[in-house]
Order: structure tokens, then sequence, then C-alpha cells
């Protein structure tokens, strides 16, 4: 355990791997105060997926760091992380909510279609960058805004993004040819 955390950097890079890697127990055997992972939680929960055993480490570590006095704080810890934890939604559902989003806005008009290609435009290169800088919280929201521009788009068309994305699934299936570099090139035959 690494103790007495001084360096801004090191603290990030605690933090940044910890969502990178999907472990919270980093966190705890960093020798961060119970105060600086709360306040790393608090940015980067939604990164982290939290089981109640690491909460409970937590919380059973906020009982070893924090005095009497603060005991309160403990409690909030534990309420938040709970708070956070979000139950499972199936893409159908978040679809039915963005098109509902986008509906109260008034943008499911297909006389906006060349304006949403240009958000979409606009949001791939929000994307391109935050792969160039390496943030991986600027990748999730960059991601997140590319679908919900996407599915905007297939809204104002009268289609489902599951019926597009269905439909290329299918065309691809079956497809064969190589890697190169990073990108798939199928065969001429396909």
């Amino acid at each position: 355990m690494v103790k007495n955390i001084k360096n801004k950097k090191m603290k990030n890079d605690i933090i940044t791997r910890a969502v990178r890697e999907n472990n919270p127990k980093i966190l705890l055997e960093s020798g961060l105060s119970m105060n600086e992972i709360y306040h790393a939680l608090n940015l980067r929960c939604k990164c982290l997926v939290l089981d109640i055993k690491i909460i409970n480490c937590l919380v059973l570590n906020c009982n070893k760091c924090i005095s009497r006095k603060g005991r309160s704080d403990i409690k909030s810890i534990r309420n938040w992380l709970f708070r956070n934890e979000q139950p499972s939604v199936s893409f159908e559902d978040l679809e039915k909510k963005v098109i509902s989003w986008a509906n109260d806005r008034k943008l499911i008009n297909k006389d906006f279609e060349m304006q949403q290609t240009v958000k979409i435009a606009e949001e791939l290169g929000e994307l391109a960058r935050s792969i160039i800088k390496n943030d991986l919280n600027a990748k999730i929201d960059a991601i997140g805004d590319l679908i919900i521009t996407i599915i905007t788009l297939s809204a104002q068309n009268n289609l489902s993004i599951i019926d597009c994305l269905n439909s290329a699934y299918e065309e691809i299936k079956n497809r064969t040819g190589n890697t190169i570099n990073g990108s798939f090139i199928k065969d001429n035959s396909n």
C-alpha cells in the first residue's frame, strides 16, 4: 500500500487505472484517504462497477479513517455508493427514452435530417479527440452522444435503431476477410 500520496498526477493515475481496469480495489489499496476516494468515485463512479464487497470494504476503511465526529460521513458515502448503482436498462428502453427526449425538443422531424447528420459528424469529431487524448470519460460521453444522435436520425426517418443494427449485422455476419492494421477488409467474393 502506498502511503501519503501527495502528487496530484499520481492520484489521478490511480483513479484512472481503477476506472480503466474496472477495479475499485485499486482505490482501496492505493493509500488514498477516504475523502479522496469519495471524490474520485463522485467524479467517476459511473465508470466503475461496484459490488457489495467493495462497498463494504470502503465503508470499513471509512470506519478506520474517519473520526467519531465524522461518522455520519460513512453513512453518506455508503448511501451515495448505493444510490449510484443503476439497474440495468435494455437498449430498447433507452432507445424509447432518447426518442421521447428528442420528441420533447421537437427534433423528430424529417426536415431536420441534414442538421442531425451534421450533429453526428460533430460528435464523431469529439470521439476522435477523446481517443487522441486517451480520455476515458470523454470517450464514454462521445460514444453515448453519438448513439443518441444516431437514434434521433433513425427516428426522423421512422426507423428503429434496433432494426437498422439488425439489418447491418445480417449483412456482415457471414463476411470473410482479414484484419489489417486494425481494419477489417472483406474479401471481394462477399
